[in-house]
């Protein structure tokens, strides 16, 4: 998935890779991997969704985390510890998230 900061995000077994070219050479990629390391809650990703500020929302067996620059945060506590099976844009509101787990659909408004 490409996010809005113009990396390319791809799920890996061990957490998340983000790719981009290195400077003015797009032959040059650099990549960074997330991991619980980082301060992902679980390295089982699931889903990812682009947020409106050229972040990126990460669903993973664990719980909700989101990207700041190279930076992982942790999502709301109420939904840490679940599932995060599937991620989606709301269409028309660019600060809102739904969030589907086994407990059901969440709209997440205005970010963490």
């Amino acid at each position: 998935m490409e996010g809005g900061d113009g990396r390319l995000w791809v799920l890996t077994a061990g957490g998340l890779a983000a790719a981009a070219a290195e400077g003015p050479d797009p032959a040059k990629i650099m990549f960074h991997m997330f991991s619980q390391s980082d301060g992902m809650s679980n390295g089982s990703v699931l889903s990812l969704a682009p947020d409106a500020h050229r972040g990126m929302w990460i669903g993973t067996s664990q719980g909700l985390n989101h990207t700041v620059g190279t930076r992982i945060e942790p999502g709301p506590a109420a939904i840490a510890g679940i599932s995060i099976d599937a991620l989606a844009n709301v269409p028309g509101d660019p600060s809102a998230l739904l969030i589907a787990s086994p407990e059901g659909v969440t709209r997440l408004k205005g970010g963490i």
